[in-house]
């Protein structure tokens, strides 16, 4: 199914919203898991209404599996909240931390830890590449964001996120604008690149982002997954919907708890659904190819966090630190 592009002529719908576990999908959880519980979009009444089109409805009637095979599986520092895939097949992992263990880990493929990149008390929420092969992370506790090689791992430079409330996730573009998502805030903040540093930051907002979770970056925009509207966003640097998905109950899929989000080297995108233990493909149009199925595993992904792909290695980051790796079968 494809998602529609956002026009003009739209009509309000009602998005009907409850209060369930991320694990057991129970109104009140009887799984044990001390799993927050997913928070309602609007705290003031059951109903929200949204300005979309209904066409972006999405029915996932014969929803075809796209079959992964898992290759490692392996533990991560305690309290990671991101990881990403570099072209020499390494992992970079990101975590919460207030310890002296280090704050950006680099692993092998196979999980092997190799070193970190930055250590002391610090919050790290989120890690990209740049199609150099720069990474930048995320910090979150100083508000800004470091720069580091990607051969020998020293930190280059890094710059204060001005205007930025609580960043959550980072991004970058090819052209080198890097864009946070401001949780606080409800938006994403463009940061202009080196070349044009009289540019000033600003901010783009949309009604759909309401707590925007992830964000990847693509030559035509960016995609950001947005926990309280339970939906993916796909959008212009001017702050244009190009199309949307999920943000209703209407048909048989819906996200529920939407969180990691990547593209690989050919333009799918990938959505981490945590609510429904799953991830969904998409074309660069919106459109569903299907979702990931371990066919050596016959449970289900549980609970997945993170996601990133490149090269044909794909690394998701789970609950309780643990990180699978896969290759597509």
């Amino acid at each position: 199914m494809k998602a529609s592009e956002i026009k003009p002529s739209t009509v309000a719908i009602s998005i009907e919203m409850e209060r369930q576990c991320g694990d057991c999908h129970s109104n009140k959880c009887t799984c044990n898991c001390n799993s927050t519980l997913l928070t309602p979009p609007v705290s003031n009444g059951s109903q929200l209404s949204v300005e979309t089109n209904t066409s972006s409805i999405p029915s996932d009637e014969g929803e075809p599996e796209i079959p992964i095979k898992q290759l490692t599986k392996f533990v991560v520092p305690s309290s990671a909240s991101h990881i990403e895939v570099a072209n020499n097949n390494k992992i970079y992992a990101t975590r919460w931390t207030y310890d002296e263990d280090g704050s950006v880990w680099t692993f092998d493929r196979n999980g092997k830890k190799m070193k970190f990149l930055q250590s002391g008390h610090h919050d790290y929420t989120g890690i990209t590449l740049s199609k150099l092969g720069f990474i930048f992370a995320l910090n979150s506790s100083k508000k800004r964001v470091e720069e580091f090689n990607g051969i020998n791992g020293k930190k280059v430079k890094q710059f204060k996120l001005d205007l930025c409330s609580d960043p959550h996730a980072v991004g970058i573009m090819p052209t080198g604008e890097v864009l946070v998502v401001d949780q606080e805030k409800n938006s994403i903040i463009v940061y202009p690149n080196n070349k044009k540093l009289s540019v000033k930051p600003r901010r783009i907002k949309h009604e759909l982002i309401q707590e925007p979770y992830d964000i990847a970056t693509t030559a035509e925009g960016f995609y950001v997954t947005c926990a309280k509207t339970r939906c993916l966003l796909k959008m212009d640097l001017s702050g244009n919907v190009i199309w949307t998905y999920g943000g209703s109950s209407v048909g048989k899929r819906r996200l529920r708890a939407p969180q990691g989000v990547c593209i690989d080297d050919e333009g799918r995108v990938y959505v981490v659904d945590k609510g429904n233990h799953n991830v969904l493909v998409f074309t660069k149009d919106g459109e569903l190819k299907g979702h990931l199925c371990d066919k050596d595993s016959p449970e289900p992904m549980k609970n997945p966090w993170y996601i990133s792909v490149r090269d044909g290695l794909l690394a998701i980051l789970f609950s309780h630190n643990v990180v699978k790796t896969y290759n597509f079968v």
